[in-house]
């Protein structure tokens, strides 16, 4: 793969409208990332996107939580590429589980919502998420085995930021986007 900024690229995860989100591993401590990297736009959208980068970055490095991503770094590059460093995942997000694995069983389901919850409540002290939908919704697939022998399903993570409501104050949205 190719190299960005000390990172190699190992592979592209997920793409969209506004960028990419690849694994990335440094080149020297060999740690792996998610790398969310958000393409330039042109000039009259600079500062609407700066304003959503700013917002999520300060989201994420304020709310610590099982339930919430794990956040690592981000920097904006003098082209206007924003870059996003969290954790990588292992698993699936919400919408492409149902559609590969159909409707969740009523206890998947009640676990998935209360895990949700849980990262909301964390999140609510600090900001409003408006755009919680299964694809902003990570399942991961571990199973861990705890102290006492209980076995404790995968997290659930919830994701992305770049839509959420601050202190009372609508973060930057477009027509379009979910409330």
């Amino acid at each position: 793969g190719s190299e960005f900024q000390g990172w190699r690229l190992v592979e592209r995860l997920k793409s969209g409208a506004f960028g990419d989100v690849f694994a990335a591993q440094h080149r020297f401590t060999k740690q792996l990332v998610a790398m969310k990297v958000v393409r330039p736009v042109p000039d009259h959208m600079a500062s609407e996107r700066a304003a959503r980068f700013d917002l999520e970055v300060n989201l994420h490095r304020k709310v610590r939580h099982p339930n919430v991503l794990e956040f690592y770094g981000a920097d904006m590059l003098p082209d206007g590429t924003a870059v996003l460093l969290t954790e990588l995942l292992d698993g699936l997000d919400l919408a492409r589980a149902l559609r590969r694995l159909g409707p969740l069983s009523p206890g998947d389901a009640l676990f998935v919502t209360v895990e949700v919850l849980r990262a909301l409540a964390a999140m609510h002290v600090r900001a409003i998420h408006r755009d919680i939908t299964p694809s902003n919704v990570f399942g991961c697939c571990s199973v861990r085995v705890d102290a006492e022998d209980n076995i404790e399903r995968g997290r659930v993570r919830v994701l992305d930021f770049g839509l959420a409501k601050v202190d009372g104050r609508p973060g930057p949205t477009r027509e379009g986007d979910t409330p």
